[in-house]
């Protein structure tokens, strides 16, 4: 863990506020993907869970998967799922460009996922993983994958609210990135 903390807990880069030097979203040159997670009988063994990661600029890169009952030896979960779809995105930004040059949008309705990645990561790895009531944080094993997976790239980590029945373009993927996590869960 020490290593880890060394190697990677620099200045933490992909905040979610924005910036004037910020690519556009909508500009069908940025990387950008909207990531949902979904879980049915949350938190327990008979959980059906499911990812979705949905790129609006080249949808022939989506993805979705189910997330086995016992995924990476804990329970299934919707956080989980929330992570994994992130981890995804990251994975598929890496395929693109993989001298990690571009910035990444990653759209989310998971407030845990966003703070988890603009706030809390840096005091966590620094105080080995552990949260300010000494407990262990959860999901480690998927945000230490988050982390090595992002390398030097600029993410722009950024919430969207969940199932606002809008039209707007936010509003319209992320429905479509939770309709696919959820599809796939029943599945």
């Amino acid at each position: 863990a020490k290593a880890f903390m060394a190697t990677h807990s620099k200045a933490y880069h992909g905040a979610n506020s924005a910036s004037t030097t910020d690519p556009d979203p909508l500009d069908p040159s940025t990387l950008v993907a909207f990531c949902d997670g979904s879980a049915l009988g949350n938190g327990k063994a008979t959980c059906k869970a499911a990812f979705a990661c949905v790129f609006p600029h080249n949808e022939s890169w989506n993805v979705a998967e189910k997330l086995p009952s016992l995924q990476a030896a804990a329970t299934a979960t919707n956080n989980r799922a929330e992570y994994l779809a992130a981890l995804e995105a990251l994975k598929r930004a890496n395929v693109q460009d993989p001298s990690q040059n571009q910035p990444l949008f990653i759209f989310s309705d998971s407030m845990l996922l966003i703070r988890s990645m603009t706030e809390w990561l840096p005091t966590w790895m620094s105080k080995n993983w552990r949260k300010a009531d000494g407990k262990e944080v959860k999901n480690v094993d998927l945000l230490q994958q988050l982390t090595l997976t992002r390398g030097r790239r600029r993410v722009l980590w950024r919430h969207v609210k969940a199932h606002t029945n809008q039209r707007d373009w936010k509003s319209t993927w992320n429905d479509k990135a939770d309709q696919l996590a959820r599809s796939t869960a029943q599945s």
